[in-house]
């Protein structure tokens, strides 16, 4: 957020004497990090104490005047002209870019069937059909025990799914065992860019040594609380559940002109089309064998603000499972089905 001060200038390690604040804003911006940028609009009032043209700090007021027009240069800018529309264009800006990292979705497979590997194995449509719950092809068999192999990452990152991703296990008949097994049904990583992962058994279609969940955000430095809600988000749809609010049998009280005008515009600029697609569209009814009430408490559920509704609704941020994420995830898995033998014998010519 700028104004019309440049700042306070080191004295110390700051050969080009820039202020504080580009010096933050540089270091942001050589490590890649998203810059939401504000400037303060040029006929907007403001205190002539606040201005360095009018005090004569900093050049005059040339410095902060460069900076402006360099960010201006670099990024798509916002302006605003007082708190109330700061606040609320902040609040929008920073939503954008949390729910576009959140609904990222996995990349897109062939979904024809791949060549049998030298070793002539199963191909992936006749795994997925054993492994793959009878009429429910996106949902695992019951029982089963699904093996993870991490494909890179830091011990940390790879404790860290250790510990939160089991807790499924405790309302789901499913099982995850961890190693480095190159054929894996599961394959972590935390190189690609966002957090998504395949839906259920379309993990089974993917290439081998290719992610089929990822973990961009998941640094070293995560907080528990927040590796907690990712991991099991993730692993959520790895066991075939979607996003909340694009559950049929939801009632959310949408208000949507505002979600348009915030998403139409950017940094996202999405058309009307991807925004019905990403908000508005509901997964098929038939999807899961049983109907799942809409719950604003699932850590499926995106955190949506009032702004985005009729005002008196809004969601989370969740950071665990809810009740109804326990009860419908042991009605997909019930724990009376038996176990499946963990090995799948290969095709042979």
């Amino acid at each position: 957020m700028i104004a019309w001060r440049y700042g306070y200038v080191p004295v110390k390690n700051n050969p080009d004497k820039r202020s504080i604040t580009e010096l933050e804003y540089l270091k942001a911006f050589k490590s890649h990090k998203q810059c939401l940028i504000f400037l303060l609009e040029k006929n907007a009032p403001w205190s002539p104490q606040f201005m360095d043209v009018q005090s004569g700090e900093k050049d005059a007021g040339k410095n902060i005047s460069t900076f402006r027009a360099e960010l201006a240069e670099r990024h798509t800018i916002a302006w605003f002209n007082n708190p109330d529309q700061l606040a609320s264009d902040v609040l929008a800006a920073v939503y954008q870019v949390e729910f576009a990292g959140l609904i990222k979705p996995a990349p897109k497979v062939n979904s024809q069937i791949s060549k049998a590997s030298p070793n002539n194995v199963s191909t992936p449509q006749a795994v997925k059909k054993v492994l793959s719950r009878n009429n429910y092809p996106k949902l695992w068999k019951p029982g089963i025990t699904l093996r993870v192999s991490f494909l890179d990452g830091s011990p940390k990152q790879k404790t860290l799914i250790r510990r939160f991703a089991p807790i499924w296990s405790a309302y789901a008949n499913i099982s995850f065992e961890f190693g480095n097994t190159p054929d894996g049904e599961l394959r972590v990583s935390f190189k690609e860019e966002g957090s998504w992962a395949y839906v259920g058994t379309d993990a089974l279609t993917v290439g081998k040594g290719q992610p089929t969940i990822n973990f961009g955000w998941l640094s070293d430095n995560i907080a528990d609380t927040e590796a907690h809600s990712i991991i099991l988000r993730e692993f959520g749809h790895v066991l075939g559940l979607l996003n909340e609010h694009q559950n049929p049998l939801e009632n959310i009280p949408w208000n949507k002109q505002a979600v348009y005008k915030t998403f139409g515009g950017p940094p996202n600029n999405w058309s009307r089309e991807a925004i019905n697609h990403n908000f508005f569209s509901h997964w098929d009814k038939k999807f899961f064998p049983t109907k799942k009430p809409f719950d604003p408490q699932s850590i499926m559920a995106f955190p949506i603000p009032s702004e985005f509704t009729n005002g008196n609704f809004k969601i989370g941020p969740n950071t665990d499972l809810s009740i109804g994420d326990k009860e419908f995830v042991s009605q997909l898995y019930p724990f009376e089905a038996k176990k499946k033998p963990r090995n799948i014998k290969s095709t042979k010519n």
